[in-house]
């Protein structure tokens, strides 16, 4: 499910029983921060991290089956 294991991962938390949570997820490696390319291709692959992570936490984990994702750090 994920291409690179995330030793990093503190997880995700619910913020509210409306379904509201954020996340420590996604981290990316290896980026050269003062190359744009490298900074475009983190940006998108971090954000299709988020979603495989979002969905991983709605398939597996009780109490996370409705959440909605509304920050990452």
């Amino acid at each position: 499910m994920f291409p690179v294991p995330d030793k990093h991962l503190p997880g995700m938390w619910k913020i509210s029983e409306k379904g509201i949570g954020g996340g420590n997820i996604g981290h990316v490696y290896d980026v050269d921060a003062t190359d744009e390319r490298s900074l475009t291709e983190c940006l998108v692959y971090g954000r299709a991290l988020t979603d495989r992570y979002l969905k991983y936490y709605r398939e597996y984990l009780s109490g996370f089956e409705n959440m909605e994702l509304v920050a990452t750090t």
